[in-house]
């Protein structure tokens, strides 16, 4: 089932893919090329193989809590090729404990010392700074056969509660992303914010799932290094919050001295219309296109896509649903999402990994609003 995915293509050996550069990081000058890429996964996917003991319960749980480095997305794709369920948590989450005593993995790929007592064994990893420890006790629940993965919803450092996602969910939203994104194989991505933000992560599986290139990087975006990375990586699409847009905004983003940089997403939560439009005013004087995108972590994640730069009439919506999803309005005006992408349900412990599919495809937004005559999507507020 894991090898549906659509970004684990590479794992089949395209000859042509080989050569192509794959990831790069804030750690070396040299790209991992695809075929590099593929080597070194099939080599640490055969570490996370299950103990002869356990082949009749084959499937584990992964926690995954990784450096936002070439060696981290490795790691993480390692353990989906595996075919093994993964818990997908920011490396600098403070309270990792709560998530080891929930959700009791099976396996813990992580860059940080785990100090578990007798319950985990450390096992033999390639990459320094990256540790794999395997539990030595059994578990009662199995992931489910569809479970992928499991992503935290925003929230406080402390909510241990994470989003369910299929595999069916992540290629649904994969396909209907790239049918309306600019994501090529000729496209540089970089990627600044935790791969276990459901946004980041998205834009690491459309670039691999297309033969395109991904530039991982912890640096800040008002640090002046980040700007020098993305010129010395030919870095052409940028993918941020609100927060890195008003710095770009103000600090005009051809005196970033960026000019590949043509391709612009936004995603985490709506800007205010002026700043949108004082961006929309940079970009297209540089004949760059800048995508606003809205979704959910429920939703793996995107729900609707704005392409600003073709509809600037439209910057009072969040875009068209993406293909195969569709809006229906509640009463109150509640905004209800249906689609593939909608997940299987939450979960707060181990045992909520074995459930099936709660949801149905229907998700609500949390949001009230509607849909105007041409079929954008509209938000008032919460509710």
């Amino acid at each position: 089932m894991q090898h549906s995915l659509p970004f684990l293509s590479f794992l089949t050996g395209q000859i042509a893919l080989d050569s192509a550069p794959a990831l790069s990081d804030d750690a070396s000058d040299t790209w991992m090329k695809y075929g590099e890429l593929r080597e070194a996964v099939q080599d640490r996917l055969k570490r996370l193989c299950p103990p002869s003991a356990d082949l009749l319960n084959p499937r584990s749980l992964v926690l995954c809590a990784l450096p936002q480095t070439k060696a981290g997305v490795v790691a993480y794709l390692s353990a989906v090729a595996s075919g093994h369920a993964v818990l997908l948590l920011d490396a600098n989450l403070p309270r990792l404990d709560l998530f080891l005593s929930a959700y009791d993995p099976d396996w813990v790929l992580l860059s940080s010392a785990l100090h578990p007592g007798a319950v985990y064994t450390l096992e033999d990893w390639p990459e320094e700074g990256i540790f794999l420890w395997r539990k030595t006790t059994s578990s009662e629940a199995m992931p489910h056969r569809d479970l992928f993965l499991l992503l935290r919803p925003p929230g406080p450092p402390e909510q241990i509660k994470t989003v369910r996602l299929s595999y069916d969910n992540v290629a649904a939203n994969l396909a209907a992303s790239l049918g309306t994104l600019p994501i090529t194989k000729g496209t540089r991505a970089l990627i600044q914010m935790p791969l276990s933000y459901s946004f980041s992560l998205s834009i690491l599986h459309m670039a691999l799932s297309v033969g395109g290139c991904v530039v991982l990087t912890e640096k800040d975006i008002k640090d002046r290094a980040l700007w020098t990375l993305i010129q010395r990586r030919d870095v052409d699409l940028f993918a941020g919050v609100p927060f890195h847009y008003e710095y770009i905004a103000k600090a005009c983003i051809d005196n970033l001295r960026v000019p590949r940089l043509k391709i612009f997403l936004q995603a985490g939560g709506r800007m205010p219309v002026e700043r949108t439009q004082e961006l929309l005013r940079q970009f297209q004087a540089r004949s760059a296109s800048l995508f606003l995108l809205y979704g959910q972590t429920e939703a793996a994640p995107r729900i609707a896509i704005l392409p600003a730069h073709l509809y600037p009439e439209k910057l009072n919506t969040v875009g068209q649903v993406v293909t195969g999803g569709r809006i229906d309005i509640a009463e109150g005006g509640r905004l209800i999402y249906r689609g593939p992408n909608v997940m299987m349900g939450y979960a707060e412990k181990r045992s909520d990994i074995a459930l099936g599919n709660s949801m149905d495809g229907v998700l609500d937004t949390g949001d009230r609003g509607g849909l105007d005559k041409q079929g954008f999507v509209f938000i008032e507020g919460k509710g």
